[in-house]
């Protein structure tokens, strides 16, 4: 048995002495104030055991008060390790250090506690029990703070605990030691050195844990990993691919985790509140500075966000490091989503002009068809006309070509819509009015063109604002039914939108018709067949190029058209009048 407690006690000793060195390597690494506590606790312990050993049999009062004072220091170091994530340890933690050297200073004041075959004085059964007290009070509270510590973080809980469950076991170590006395029975004293180790062995594991353990510890990690693989290949937006990412990436550093595009739209989030998530990406737009523990990566044109918690660095530095692979993990998968997103954009812009083109060439083949019949045909019979004949058969010869003229102008003018005549100057609108209605009076002198109230001067390219109005009033003129008919022209400012009102007391357009007469080549059942069925797909055209709206209002009487453009295009309007063109 002797042999065996030997083997135990010098194994305690190197578990100690170990345990030193590792928690010193981590200081080094980290340069923080719980390494800095952590690596002070283990270095002062193994050191104690050393020298006790060592000089044990120097029977001397400042020994005695330097081994016990630096002994009673080592519950209070870990209880400082334990409150110093927070920042500055508390008051009454600062005051209990004290106690450490006062307790020293005692001890050497005694007779030498671990004299065989003789029992203890009550000075020193007091002392024993003041000393286990204070170490048990420290360990417990410490304890208790570390099992809390990290309870919303799995890497992080699954630590602290160990080094909670550490904490109890040395002091139960300790208590079997000192209660069983110098006589103690050699199975209590090998319990004691192998609940040491024990404890050593899994504060270790936790500031410190193996790779074997590590691995253990990420085995959901691993499992969320491959689904993120998963998810990313079936995923085609940065908003699919956020999700898949966050979620693995806040189980492995601790903390909580976001993926904000360059005007801070939430991609994806875990682990971070509503509130906290707003407050950090204020922050981070506005190009301050970040909370402690918050840092921010760019990702592309997006931001990786971090927010990891205060345990994270002493005991996942690893996995903070983890954190630059998944930014460039994430930024090529993001990059791959944008450009997906950009080529089906792009695929569907091209099928929608496939689409646009084929009915435009329909259409164009069909119009094309009748007047091009047509010249051919009397072309044919005009040799054999006699006069009469002849001038009738020219006559719908040069109908048809000035058709087929119209038609050609119009599908150019509807093809550069958008593209050309792009510059903007400020056209007074009363002032085109006018100008139309001097021609509408030469083709048709019964009508009556009227502007009603004032019409603005608006920022427009000036050949789109002449094209608008007249094959609005144009439109009216031609298909209203009636030789006498009045079109009235005006302005109104409603929700933000400029509002060009062109009415007629013509007889209308059926309302089964009217979202087909603004699509290309589609004329009116009221038309008579007559007209290219541009116009009306024109006036959209040149509505949307300025990101307006056109659509047909209801009336009683007639086809009230209303053209909407956003506000900023109107200018100065002009002076409110009631007057015919």
């Amino acid at each position: 048995m002797s042999g065996l407690l030997e083997y135990l006690d010098a194994l305690q000793v190197l578990a100690f002495v170990g345990a030193g060195a590792a928690a010193s390597w981590q200081w080094f690494r980290q340069r923080t104030r719980p390494a800095a506590y952590l690596a002070a606790a283990f270095s002062l312990a193994g050191g104690v055991m050393i020298l006790s050993r060592l000089l044990g049999d120097v029977e001397a009062p400042w020994l005695t008060a330097l081994l016990l004072g630096a002994l009673a220091a080592f519950p209070w170091l870990l209880a400082a390790f334990a409150w110093s994530f927070a920042g500055p340890l508390p008051r009454w933690l600062r005051l209990v250090g004290v106690t450490a050297p006062v307790l020293g200073v005692w001890a050497a004041a005694l007779p030498p506690l671990l004299t065989e075959g003789e029992a203890w004085t009550l000075g020193q059964a007091l002392f024993v029990t003041v000393f286990l007290g204070w170490w048990t009070v420290l360990a417990v509270l410490m304890a208790a703070r570390l099992w809390r510590a990290g309870s919303r973080q799995r890497l992080v809980r699954a630590r602290m605990r160990l080094m909670a469950t550490a904490a109890v076991l040395v002091t139960l170590a300790l208590i079997m030691g000192a209660v069983s006395g110098p006589d103690a029975d050699a199975l209590v004293d090998a319990g004691a050195s192998g609940l040491a180790v024990l404890a050593v062995a899994l504060f270790v594991a936790g500031f410190a844990p193996p790779l074997p353990l590590r691995l253990w510890w990420r085995r959901r990690s691993s499992r969320l990993y491959q689904q993120m693989q998963v998810a990313l290949i079936g995923t085609a937006d940065p908003e699919g691919v956020a999700e898949a990412v966050v979620e693995v990436l806040a189980d492995l550093v601790g903390g909580g985790v976001a993926v904000l595009d360059q005007d801070g739209r939430v991609l994806g989030a875990a682990q971070l509140g509503d509130d906290e998530l707003r407050e950090l990406a204020a922050r981070l737009l506005a190009g301050g500075s970040l909370p402690e523990h918050a840092s921010a990566h760019p990702v592309g044109d997006a931001w990786l966000l971090v927010r990891s918690t205060p345990y994270t660095p002493v005991f996942g530095q690893d996995e903070l490091e983890l954190v630059g692979a998944f930014s460039l993990h994430l930024r090529i998968a993001l990059e791959r989503a944008q450009l997906y997103r950009a080529e089906q954009a792009a695929r569907q812009e091209a099928q929608e002009v496939r689409r646009e083109l084929e009915s435009t060439l329909y259409g164009l083949s069909h119009d094309l068809k009748s007047p091009t019949v047509a010249i051919s045909g009397f072309v044919e019979l005009l040799p054999d006309a006699t006069g009469d004949e002849r001038d009738e058969m020219l006559a719908h010869i040069r109908s048809s070509a000035d058709f087929l003229h119209r038609l050609v102008e119009d599908m150019l003018e509807l093809s550069r819509i958008g593209r050309t005549q792009t510059e903007v100057a400020e056209v007074d609108l009363a002032e085109v009015v006018r100008q139309i209605g001097g021609r509408v009076r030469v083709s048709h002198p019964g009508a009556v063109l009227r502007i009603e109230g004032a019409l603005p001067t608006a920022r427009l390219n000036p050949a789109r604002a002449e094209q608008l109005f007249d094959n609005l009033v144009g439109n009216a003129v031609r298909h209203g039914g009636r030789e006498d008919i009045t079109v009235t022209v005006s302005a109104h400012h409603r929700d933000g939108w400029l509002e060009l009102h062109v009415a007629d007391d013509g007889r209308g357009i059926p309302a089964e018709e009217r979202e087909r007469v603004f699509e290309l080549f589609q004329r009116g059942s009221t038309s008579g067949g007559r007209g290219s069925g541009v116009g009306l797909s024109m006036v959209r055209r040149i509505a949307e190029a300025y990101r307006g709206e056109v659509d047909l209002a209801d009336d009683d009487v007639g086809t009230r058209i209303v053209v909407r453009l956003p506000q900023e295009v109107a200018a100065t309007p002009s002076p409110a009048s009631t007057r015919s063109a």
